[in-house]
């Protein structure tokens, strides 16, 4: 009956987490009016606007390592296993900076092979 677009479903959710994130915020401020609950409110706003500060100045240096290793390790050639370089696009750069940082992905891991989020799901193992 109705048709939507993928891109017109992407906006969507978007939409409709942000809007969770909203009521969850209000919600949280509704609790507080207990005056029993408030100050674990209050704990968790302190925490908050700590952590959002600190990654207003840490986004600039995540960005910043993605660029470079985009730069000098980014390039276009399909090596022979058909696979590009773990570095070819943007996206790509993103994946592997980001579990860089958070110590999943290591040197061997990183620069061993060729790898690409495009072609091949990204698996992650808990244990």
């Amino acid at each position: 009956m109705f048709q939507i677009h993928f891109e017109e479903q992407k906006a969507h959710k978007l939409v409709a987490g942000m809007l969770v994130l909203a009521s969850c915020r209000i919600m949280m401020h509704t609790i507080a009016r207990d005056p029993n609950l408030a100050i674990f409110v209050e704990m968790v706003s302190t925490i908050q606007r700590s952590l959002l500060r600190f990654l207003i100045g840490y986004v600039w240096l995540f960005v910043g390592w993605i660029v470079a290793f985009y730069i000098v390790l980014g390039d276009d050639y399909e090596t022979d296993n058909g696979l590009y370089n773990s570095f070819h696009d943007i996206g790509s750069a993103t994946g592997k900076v980001f579990a860089m940082f958070t110590g999943e992905l290591g040197y061997e891991t990183a620069f061993s092979y060729a790898t690409t989020f495009e072609k091949e799901p990204v698996y992650y193992n808990i244990w």
